[in-house]
Order: C-alpha cells, then sequence, then structure tokens
C-alpha cells in the first residue's frame, strides 16, 4: 500500500511539473501582443512602487515617455536599458528582481512600442 501512494504521489508531482513547463512559453515563443502584455504586468509588478516616486502618477506608459522610440532601441543595442530604468528611477532601487535579465527583453519591447513617437497604451 505504501509503494503505490509513493507512486501516485511521484506520478501527480511529475504530471504537475510537465503541465508547468509545457504551459510556461519564452520570450521567442511569445507573440509580439503577449510581449507587451507581460511587459505590462511586469512593470506594474516589479517598478510601480519604486520608480513611483521618480514619475509622477507613474505608468509604463510614462515610463516609455522618458525617452523616444530610437533612444530606446540604442538601450537595448548597447545592453543598458536596465541601466537606464536605474537613472529614472533614480529617487528608488528596482525591487528585488525587477532587472532580472530575463525581464530586460520584456521591458524594451514595451519602452520601444511606447516611448514618444511610438504608439499610445492603453494601461
Amino acid at each position: 500500500m505504501k509503494k503505490l501512494t509513493s507512486g501516485l504521489l511521484a506520478a501527480a508531482v511529475a504530471t504537475s511539473l510537465l503541465s508547468t513547463a509545457v504551459m510556461a512559453k519564452d520570450y521567442a515563443d511569445m507573440s509580439k501582443t503577449e510581449r507587451l502584455k507581460k511587459a505590462q504586468k511586469l512593470l506594474l509588478k516589479k517598478l510601480k512602487g519604486t520608480c513611483k516616486g521618480a514619475i509622477k502618477s507613474y505608468t509604463g506608459g510614462k515610463l516609455a515617455l522618458q525617452h523616444t522610440v530610437d533612444e530606446w532601441e540604442e538601450f537595448k543595442e548597447d545592453g543598458t536599458t536596465a541601466e537606464e530604468i536605474k537613472n529614472i528611477c533614480k529617487k528608488g532601487t528596482p525591487g528585488k528582481g525587477a532587472l532580472k535579465e530575463k525581464y530586460i527583453p520584456f521591458y524594451e519591447d514595451f519602452f520601444i512600442e511606447y516611448g514618444k513617437g511610438g504608439a499610445v497604451p492603453s494601461c
């Protein structure tokens, strides 16, 4: 009976891990719309509290408007997007994990899409 319970538990754990791995999409597998939505969520969850003092009535769109689309593209090419976010949010330090390397491409897509001269975000 103990072996049966252990076996069922192991199967349940394996199934949950496999389903999570299948459901999690990598940046490269996402559409542009999906990446922008994820960026919006990350900006609200990870940066809002720390950039709020630096940007009046903080929104991700207002953060994007700190530079033109061309400037954001240049930061992306130079690999300095994280540093520029730190500079903009100078009154606070971005929250723990807010500037993880895996999040930066999402921020870059958002800033390039909604920077000065770009589209207007609905958020």
